[in-house]
C-alpha cells in the first residue's frame, strides 16, 4: 500500500512540472512565433521602406563578359554593394539564383516590380586578358529607363584595380541616390507684372507665378513680358532644395513722345491733308475768277495761259499730312497703353447733393 502511495506522488509531481503533452508542443510553438527567423529579421527593414515610399534600391546580379573567376566575381559584387550601403537609403544586395538579362525598358520595369523597388542598379564587368571595363547603370524602376550611367576602364590590371574601379561607380550611384531620396529640385518665381512667359534654357515651361520641379545642375533662366524688358539668370539647382526667385521687369523705354504731341501730330496731320485737298481742287484753274480766259490770256488752241498748277503742292502736302496723321495716332494709342488702368465710375446720391467719382 505504501509503495503505491509513493509511486501515485511521484506521477503527479512529474505532471505537475511538465504539463500534458500537448502543453509542450504549444510552448513550443508560441517561443517559435514570438522570435522571428534571421531571414524575416534582415528582410523586414527592407519591407517596411518600400511600404513607406521611401527609396529602395535592388542590385541586380554582375554581369560578366570574359574570363572572371567564380571568387573574383563575388570579391567584385560584394565591394560594389558594401559601396553602395554606406548611403541613406535601403539597398538589397542581387539574388544569385534570379538572373537579370534584361535589354528593353519593360523587362527592367517587371524585375523592379516583382522586388518591389524603386530603382536599379546594374554593374557589368567586361575582362579582355588583363583590359577590364566596368559598366554601372542606375535605372528608374517606374519607367525601366536608366538615369545615371558611369564606365571606366583600366589597362593591365588586376582584380584589386578593377574593385576599386566598383567602389569610385558606387560612390557616384550613392551621391545619385541620395539626392533622389531627398527629392527633385524646385524652381518657384514670381513676377511684377504677373503672367510673364519663364524659360529654362530656351524651352518656354509656363507663366508666373510658376513652381515646379527642375532638374538639378546650371540652367539658363529667362523671364519675358510684352513691353518689358526681359530678364536671364543663371542658376544653379540642388536635389532637395527649393529655389524661389522674384522679378521686378522694368517697361521697355518708349522712343515717342509724350501724349500731348500726338493730338498737335494728329491736328497738323489733318490739316496738312486739307491743304492738299484744296490745292487738288483748284488745280488747272484760271488765276482770276469769272471769265478771265480770254484775249491776251488765251493761246492759239484757246487754252488759258495762266493756269493753277499744283501738282507738287498736291504731293507735298498730301505726303506731309499721311505721316503726321499717322505719327499721332501711334503717340495716342502707345500713351494709352502707358496709361494705368481706369478705374470704374461710381455714383453716390447724399444729402449734400450728387458725387460722380471715376477715371473720365
Amino acid at each position: 500500500m505504501a509503495r503505491f502511495v509513493r509511486a501515485s506522488v511521484a506521477l503527479g509531481l512529474s505532471v505537475a512540472l511538465v504539463g500534458p503533452p500537448g502543453a509542450a508542443r504549444a510552448n513550443a510553438s508560441q517561443s517559435a512565433s514570438a522570435s522571428p527567423s534571421p531571414s524575416a529579421q534582415v528582410e523586414a527593414p527592407a519591407a517596411k521602406a518600400g511600404q513607406a515610399g521611401e527609396l529602395r534600391a535592388v542590385v541586380t546580379p554582375l554581369e560578366v563578359r570574359g574570363e572572371i573567376a567564380p571568387t573574383d566575381r563575388t570579391t567584385l559584387m560584394q565591394a560594389f554593394v558594401a559601396g553602395l550601403q554606406r548611403g541613406q537609403f535601403a539597398v538589397v544586395a542581387p539574388d544569385p539564383e534570379r538572373e537579370t538579362a534584361c535589354k528593353t525598358p519593360k523587362c527592367w520595369q517587371k524585375v523592379a516590380r516583382e522586388q518591389d523597388a524603386t530603382h536599379l542598379v546594374h554593374a557589368r564587368v567586361v575582362a579582355v586578358e588583363r583590359d577590364f571595363d566596368v559598366e554601372v547603370t542606375l535605372l528608374d524602376g517606374a519607367t525601366g529607363r536608366p538615369i545615371a550611367h558611369s564606365k571606366e576602364g583600366c589597362e593591365i590590371c588586376g582584380i584589386s584595380d578593377v574593385v576599386a574601379l566598383l567602389e569610385t561607380a558606387a560612390a557616384t550611384l550613392r551621391t545619385k541616390l541620395e539626392a533622389l531620396a531627398q527629392g527633385p529640385a524646385m524652381l518657384s518665381v514670381v513676377s511684377s507684372p504677373s503672367g510673364a512667359i519663364v524659360s529654362i534654357d530656351a524651352e518656354v515651361v509656363g507663366t508666373t507665378p510658376l513652381e515646379r520641379s527642375v532638374l538639378a545642375g546650371k540652367h539658363v533662366l529667362r523671364v519675358s513680358a510684352e513691353g518689358y524688358i526681359a530678364v536671364e539668370r543663371e542658376v544653379t539647382f540642388v536635389d532637395g532644395v527649393s529655389e524661389s526667385l522674384s522679378f521686378d521687369l522694368d517697361k521697355v523705354p518708349s522712343r515717342l513722345p509724350p501724349r500731348p504731341w500726338g493730338w498737335v501730330s494728329l491736328g497738323v496731320g489733318l490739316a496738312s491733308i486739307g491743304t492738299a485737298i484744296a490745292f487738288a481742287a483748284i488745280r488747272d484753274r484760271p488765276y482770276e475768277l469769272g471769265n478771265a480766259c480770254s484775249g491776251a490770256n488765251q493761246d492759239e488752241d484757246g487754252d488759258c495761259r495762266s493756269l493753277w498748277s499744283t501738282e507738287w503742292h498736291v504731293l507735298g502736302f498730301g505726303l506731309a499730312g499721311a505721316a503726321l496723321t499717322t505719327l499721332g495716332i501711334a503717340i495716342l494709342i502707345n500713351s494709352a497703353r502707358r496709361r494705368p488702368a481706369s478705374r470704374p465710375v461710381a455714383l453716390s446720391v447724399g444729402s449734400s447733393g450728387v458725387a460722380v467719382r471715376g477715371r473720365f
